[in-house]
């Protein structure tokens, strides 16, 4: 425990507010960080004005829901990036950093750093069902089935 509070102590230091840039709270950020929370986050991480899902209920630890309270509004920008990035040992938290990549761990990072402020919109958009954001992409059709004859 000792070693692990030295190293983020010390990774603390080394990260000074003006070597980090973090990304300006944008309205398109809001929008592109809403997306990527509702495909990787909520399913453990809650959404606003929805009860806990059954994964989030039986992990242990249990992930915090992020729209209840202060969620990482308190933390500074880069240390939830850094939770992002590498995960979280010993609990169900992944690092995203082969998926995302950068820029979209920024997005969620801002997202999540400014969950507090976010418009009435944005909240009834991450609470609404997944397909019924405009942005959703349409569902593949449906293979035709192994007896039917295909459409030329």
């Amino acid at each position: 425990m000792r070693r692990k509070c030295a190293l983020l102590l010390g990774l603390a230091a080394s990260l000074s507010a003006a070597d980090i840039k973090t990304p300006p709270w944008e309205k398109p950020i809001e929008a592109v960080g809403r997306d990527l929370f509702r495909e990787n986050c909520a399913v453990c991480h809650g959404l606003p004005g929805e009860p806990e899902t059954a994964i989030a209920k039986g992990m242990f630890p249990k992930p915090p829901q992020l729209f209840r309270g202060i969620g990482v509004t308190d933390d500074e920008p880069w240390e939830t990036y850094w939770k992002v990035d590498g995960g979280i040992r010993m609990t169900g938290m992944p690092g995203f950093h082969d998926q995302l990549g950068e820029n979209r761990m920024w997005q969620v990072t801002v997202l999540l750093k400014h969950a507090d402020k976010i418009s009435p919109a944005v909240k009834a958009e991450l609470a609404s069902p997944v397909g019924a954001l405009p942005a959703a992409a349409p569902a593949a059709a449906a293979p035709p089935s192994a007896g039917a004859p295909a459409k030329n």
